[in-house]
């Protein structure tokens, strides 16, 4: 019960910051599962994927009721998410899972935001979002700070990247016996849930509203990684 319990809360609180930001779900998730279930570490990557994926997909479908989604700028990312989430399927059970809470003259806009960047930029970062390490926060700071991408567009852009990686390495795990999808459900349907809120939440706010609550996260995610020591 008390497992069920935390992958409720966890799950909830998850769905909320990927409806609300498009992002950041991971930084949310990874932690909790770690503080309120009993998971191994390599588990927790994977049910992390598990629940994102289906959060994702609740996020993309009231996004587009609510205010559209604009596919076409997320296409050139999603190649290369799908290379990158395949990566980590692969490999991304070998390397220690400590490791993975620790890893995280200029162009023009042009050229960053050509094709091979972009598939460079996505495998890297599905890599890292099929290991359920954060890439998808990592993609909104290059769409927003590096690219000029508002809030609304970045949002967009990583709920669609985020698919094809966590497909794939959701897949993997399921194959390497390190993911349960009967685990995973009581963190989907609460996920699902808070996502359906915080999407249309999002589409009633202000973007620029959501700047700084995000930045606030990205903060909190980062000084977590630097002075937590896993027990």
């Amino acid at each position: 019960m008390r497992e069920r319990l935390g992958l409720i809360i966890a799950g909830a609180g998850a769905g909320l910051v990927a409806g609300l930001f498009g992002a950041g779900g991971g930084l949310v998730l990874v932690p909790l599962l770690g503080w309120l279930t009993r998971l191994k570490s390599q588990e927790v990557f994977a049910v992390s994927l598990s629940i994102i994926l289906p959060v994702c997909l609740v996020s993309i479908v009231v996004t587009a009721i609510t205010s559209g989604i604009d596919v076409a700028s997320a296409l050139p990312y999603l190649p290369g998410s799908a290379l990158g989430g395949l990566a980590a399927g692969v490999w991304g059970t070998k390397i220690p899972a400590q490791w993975l809470h620790h890893c995280l003259g200029r162009d023009s806009v042009f050229m960053l935001n050509s094709l091979p960047i972009c598939l460079v930029v996505g495998t890297v970062l599905g890599f890292l979002t099929g290991l359920g390490i954060g890439g998808g926060s990592l993609l909104m700071l290059w769409l927003t700070l590096v690219l000029g991408v508002s809030q609304a567009e970045a949002r967009q852009i990583n709920l669609l990247f985020f698919l094809p990686s966590a497909l794939i390495s959701c897949w993997m795990h399921k194959k390497q016996g390190t993911l349960n999808w009967k685990t995973s459900l009581p963190g989907m349907i609460s996920g699902c849930a808070a996502a359906m809120l915080g999407s249309w939440l999002a589409a009633s706010l202000d973007t620029e509203v959501l700047r700084k609550p995000f930045g606030v996260l990205l903060l909190i995610a980062g000084a977590r990684e630097l002075f937590y020591r896993r027990k």
